[in-house]
């Protein structure tokens, strides 16, 4: 398991760069490259050579987390899309503290540290069992394609996951409303 944990960090840590941080884990490119926040375009974002993805959009929610404003709308691919799914860019607003550079870098990592929080969790409620087998389940959990291009793409998805995953652990312990609060978050 460890050295699983060391993959993804070292995976992640690779695409540090001097000049554009980690924004090669957001996607930016494509065809809405050229139309991303004005306070974006100034910035030294790493662009991906072929079509961008998700990671994009969700990274300029963080920067601008207002998805009415007209500068935001212009920037999404599908805004009322994405204004359902902004917790991880609000998250990332408030942790860069509002500036643009450190919510670009904060919503790059934030999904490394959400499948971090998960694997621990899946291997919590995997420890009674500390043979092969549960090495196994928590790596057939944790080494998947989805969860891994969260990391790597900066996708929203697996903060739901883990949301579920909170859940299901806070009903097995009786604990009705905190399951109700991560059900209805993950939703």
């Amino acid at each position: 398991m460890s050295v699983a944990v060391l993959f993804v960090l070292s995976t992640v840590a690779v695409r540090w760069n001097a000049r554009t941080g980690f924004t090669s884990l957001l996607s930016f490119g494509g065809p809405k490259f050229e139309q991303r926040l004005p306070v974006l375009r100034s910035m030294p974002i790493a662009e991906d050579k072929a079509t961008g993805y998700d990671g994009q959009f969700g990274a300029q929610l963080a920067v601008a987390p207002d998805p009415r404003t007209p500068e935001i709308r212009g920037a999404l691919d599908n805004p009322a899309y994405r204004a359902r799914r902004i917790a991880l860019a609000w998250t990332a607003h408030v942790i860069g503290g509002g500036n643009p550079w450190l919510v670009l870098q904060v919503y790059a990592l934030q999904n490394l540290a959400v499948w971090l929080g998960l694997a621990w969790l899946v291997w919590r409620g995997l420890r009674p069992a500390s043979d092969a087998r549960a090495v196994a389940v928590w790596a057939s959990c944790m080494l998947t394609i989805g969860a891994l291009d969260c990391v790597r793409l900066s996708l929203t998805d697996l903060s739901a996951v883990l949301l579920l995953a909170l859940a299901v652990a806070a009903l097995a312990k009786g604990r009705t409303w905190v399951a109700t609060g991560a059900f209805a978050a993950a939703g």
